[in-house]
């Protein structure tokens, strides 16, 4: 758009359609800026359409090519998206009032301002973008596109982003906003997106095809990775400057059970199949096996040949499923928290032991919750698990080399007794006694991180997590699940796989780690100094949101250091205590809803422990 300004002061410009070879066409010319501005789609007669209104009843006008009203058509409602057809209508996808929650509507307009309903009412998952293919008309659909009949609005599914490694929702989402799309003759796509400063592009994307003059090397995973800016740009990296290999992603599709597709993994990992590169809780619960069985490759050996060295990446790159000198998982980022707790529970005890821990909660006179009010009631078994879950012995109460067990001891119940004490329970007081600190996601969150200083001068000592050595950060949850990966070792084109993984920990990959705006902590150390360095110079970083910030000005030497050694300190939860501590949380519910003792739970867990360490002695 652009025009001149008049003698009276009135903004009269004209509206172009420009074309990917750089040609354009006026549309329509010495219109009101305003107006102009509110233009977003043209028919194949080449009128154009404006929308207006408020937001829960939006109106549609169309112009013709002097910008002079034909008709305005009101619609009831939010209008979501649009598109024109060839055959001159224009599809509409609307709501009644601002929400959402009474399902989408789908519309056609015809020429002369007529609406006909599609559908009304159709509740979907995320935000729909119409598109078009040929004469018809196309839906969006997070990763999937469909195509819509038009008569009777049922969908039909014609491709999935989310095999590729394609970003189709791009980080923080609106940042990249798709706008519209069009999918070619050939299957391949057209995607307009425009982000917040109203910069726009255009993207071509030819459709995923056999390539046989490499070899496959397949990434399978549950995890929803469609957002995963980084892991995507860095797989089409690889696959751009690889002649013998190529990433493929094999991901859960829309509609497929999860059970189903785990169980497929483990039978092809068991007949010595599957895919090349396990990501994530696609092993939740099997790691001990398939390192047992010999089914997970150690990957200590092949970073030994390729020169990569444990010393110049921070601990918990390597800390998930490890076991002495084997590596069996490595993480290309690093989320960890911590936890505080309340100075007026532990008074002059920084570094509490288990035991320490237990005896301050329950000398404390007042009454109080550990968790604070997202976790709602009944928040016992939780508590217990994370007094539990650092020990890989359970604090003593588990001996694997015997494998025998003991919950008959004293710190058991206590902490069984502390659990029970400080969950949320109607009409308990709102006091809470722990906070987590995290270092995570939004670049430039450590302009959040609070020094050891500042946390006491809150009321807050770090206690870390603790574990048999000592209080540590820990890897999140979803961190362990959304970017840990594993190598198969009867895969097929396992070479390629390692090639893939070593060129995520290369310099070159960790660094555009920073890049992005949802990016979490480097694990190479050098990248994650240099960036630091880097804030400390230079200030917040562009991408940083500064309405996020808690501190104005650089980054104080005394608040990097302390992040370096928080990350130094951040370790991963043993793994194979999970299957104990799921009977733990199931059996002690008895104890904590008021029908047991601690006695009798503690015999009942015991028994069921004992069961367990007898079968896994029996596989062996």
């Amino acid at each position: 758009m652009s025009g001149p300004v008049t003698e009276v002061g009135e903004t009269f410009v004209s509206v172009y359609m420009y074309r990917r070879d750089g040609t354009r066409e006026v549309c329509i010319e010495r219109m009101a800026e305003d107006a102009a501005r509110r233009i977003y789609v043209r028919d194949s007669e080449g009128c154009c359409y404006t929308v207006g209104g408020k937001i829960d009843n939006r109106e549609i006008a169309r112009l013709d090519s002097a910008g002079k009203v034909q008709y305005t058509v009101p619609l009831g409602g939010s209008l979501w998206d649009f598109c024109a057809l060839a055959d001159g209508r224009l599809a509409l996808l609307t709501s009644e009032g601002s929400s959402t929650a009474g399902g989408y509507h789908l519309f056609l307009l015809d020429p002369q301002g007529k609406l006909t309903a599609v559908f009304e009412g159709e509740k979907m998952n995320g935000s729909p973008v119409l598109g078009v293919s040929g004469d018809g008309l196309l839906m969006l659909l997070e990763d999937y596109v469909y195509r819509v009949n038009l008569t009777d609005g049922k969908r039909e599914h014609v491709y999935s982003f989310r095999q590729t490694a394609y970003t189709v929702t791009e980080v923080m989402g609106l940042l990249n906003d798709i706008q519209d799309f069009k999918m070619e003759e050939d299957g391949s796509f057209l995607i307009l997106r425009s982000d917040s400063y109203g910069n726009g592009r255009c993207e071509a994307i030819r459709p995923v095809v056999l390539d046989k003059d490499r070899k496959d090397v397949v990434l399978r995973t549950v995890a929803y990775i469609s957002g995963e800016t980084w892991l995507k740009e860095r797989i089409l990296e690889f696959n751009n400057s690889q002649e013998e290999y190529r990433v493929v992603i094999d991901a859960l599709e829309d509609g497929d059970d999860f059970d189903d597709f785990v169980t497929i993994t483990g039978v092809e990992l068991a007949t010595g199949k599957g895919p090349e590169i396990l990501m994530g809780s696609l092993l939740a619960g099997s790691a001990d096996g398939l390192i047992e069985k010999g089914i997970l490759m150690d990957l200590a050996p092949l970073m030994e040949q390729s020169g990569i060295r444990e010393e110049d990446y921070f601990p918990a790159t390597f800390d998930l499923w490890r076991t002495g000198d084997s590596i069996y998982c490595l993480l290309y980022d690093i989320w960890a928290q911590e936890q505080l707790m309340s100075t007026a529970i532990l008074g002059d005890v920084r570094e509490p032991s288990i035991g320490q821990l237990a005896d301050a909660m329950l000398a404390y006179p007042e009454q109080a919750v550990y968790y604070g009010t997202v976790y709602g009631k009944n928040s016992a078994p939780m508590i217990l698990t994370e007094f539990l879950q650092g020990s890989e012995t359970l604090w003593g109460m588990i001996d694997w080399e015997k494998g025998t067990c003991d919950f008959g001891g004293e710190l058991f119940g206590k902490l069984m007794e502390a659990a029970k004490r400080y969950q949320r329970d109607e009409g308990s007081a709102q006091t809470q006694i722990t906070t987590k600190k995290y270092l995570s996601s939004f670049n430039g969150i450590y302009y959040n991180f609070l020094t050891g200083a500042e946390s006491e001068a809150e009321g807050y000592v770090p206690i870390g997590f603790l574990f048999d050595d000592g209080h540590h950060p820990v890897l999140t949850t979803a961190q362990s699940e959304r970017c840990s990966l594993m190598l198969n070792a009867n895969a097929a084109n396992r070479d390629g796989a390692w090639e893939f993984l070593k060129f995520l920990l290369s310099e070159e990959a960790q660094e555009k780690l920073s890049d992005v705006l949802l990016a979490d902590m480097p694990v190479k150390k050098s990248v994650f100094r240099a960036q630091i360095e880097k804030e400390i110079k230079e200030g917040p970083g562009k991408n940083l949101d500064k309405s996020r910030m808690l501190f104005e000005g650089s980054l104080t030497r005394e608040r990097a250091d302390e992040i370096e050694a928080f990350l130094e300190s951040a370790r991963a939860l043993p793994y194979k205590t999970e299957p104990v501590l799921e009977i733990i949380r199931e059996e002690s519910q008895d104890y904590f809803n008021g029908s047991k003792s601690i006695e009798q739970v503690a015999d009942i867990i015991e028994n069921r422990v004992q069961t367990y360490l007898d079968e896994q002695r029996k596989k062996k």
